[in-house]
């Protein structure tokens, strides 16, 4: 009896039946199941397909992508970097990849681990050490210093985010404008602090340190009570693992109405910011898109087989926007 392209004698279809029934080579099925991105996507419906037609199932390794966190906090699980590490497994499993989350702390479980890559979710310069790891390919999200060192950058417009909150503030005549971060010292906050010191300046209006405030080594509590007593109508609130904490200690600790008594602009679409009373405008930055970016770069370092030792560095900024809700009062029409 003549065998067919399946498995008529109880026998594992193979690569090879796939190939028959999809009308590709074998290789062409081997880079479909192995998840390159270079293939055409008529080729990759039609393998997938026979393959599910077929039965067949690669006994492939597991691709895994390490995923470097410098700190996640379960009290705050709406909080940047766990929307940041979520929107990167998600991405990962669509092509196929699995995230191994790990520690900064613990960046040997990186260097024993077979991953076939690295994306940073860190504000240091710690995964800087994970260089001398032989074609590895790193790519840091949102901290483009690691520019400087030799690891690629997918990051969102930081300075532009500064820049939409201040400029509408100003738009709707607050002059005095505070502004409010988790820490000083990295890239991220950098950029931001420079955002609003320009943004100012451009329209003239003189920055003033005492209200400029950090989360980072003081109870958020006394940092807002300082720029509340310092004069502050409006503040643009970049702590986002604290949005939500900084909303409840201005409207039910220090009995303040938002917005006319202090206009707030939140940094996060969060959900909860548009059920808010009031409605919270906010800047955004595209998590989402972010994740979806540096897991395609990802994926193209890991198909060539180059990394942050080959070719040139991927330095790669995504634009931020403003969704304007009900949380800013306009001193213009008073």
């Amino acid at each position: 009896m003549r065998m067919g392209s399946g498995s008529s004698r109880g026998l594992l279809p193979s690569t090879v039946a796939v190939a028959r029934r999809a009308a590709v080579s074998v290789g062409t099925v081997s880079r479909v199941l192995n998840g390159a991105s270079d293939v055409n996507a008529e080729l990759r419906r039609r393998v997938l397909k026979a393959s599910r037609e077929l039965g067949y199932v690669p006994k492939t390794p597991v691709k895994s992508i390490a995923v470097v966190v410098e700190e996640m906090h379960p009290q705050q699980p709406l909080g940047y970097v766990t929307t940041m590490v979520m929107s990167l497994i998600e991405e990962l499993a669509n092509h196929g990849y699995l995230a191994e989350i790990t520690d900064a702390e613990n960046l040997n479980h990186v260097r024993q681990a077979r991953v076939n890559g690295v994306l940073g979710v860190v504000f240091d310069e710690r995964i800087v050490s994970l260089r001398e790891v032989p074609r590895l390919p790193i790519i840091a999200i949102n901290s483009s210093m690691m520019l400087e060192h030799g690891i690629h950058s997918v990051s969102s417009d930081h300075f532009q985010q500064s820049r939409l909150a201040v400029e509408h503030l100003l738009a709707k005549g607050h002059r005095r404008i505070a502004f409010l971060e988790t820490r000083g010292e990295n890239w991220g906050s950098c950029r931001r602090l420079e955002g609003y010191r320009t943004t100012l300046e451009a329209a003239g209006v003189a920055v003033e340190e005492s209200l400029i405030a950090y989360t980072r080594n003081q109870p958020v509590h006394d940092a807002l009570d300082m720029l509340v007593r310092k004069g502050a109508t409006a503040l643009v609130n970049f702590s986002e693992d604290s949005a939500l904490e900084v909303i409840h200690i201005l409207t039910n600790i220090m009995r303040l109405s938002i917005p006319r008594d202090i206009s707030v602009v939140s940094m996060e679409d969060l959900p909860v910011f548009n059920y808010l009373s009031p409605p919270h405008t906010v800047v955004v930055q595209p998590l989402k898109k972010l994740a979806q970016v540096a897991v395609e770069q990802m994926l193209r370092f890991c198909d060539r087989r180059s990394g942050s030792s080959g070719g040139e560095l991927v330095d790669i900024t995504l634009p931020c926007s403003l969704i304007e809700r009900a949380s800013v009062r306009d001193l213009t029409r008073e």
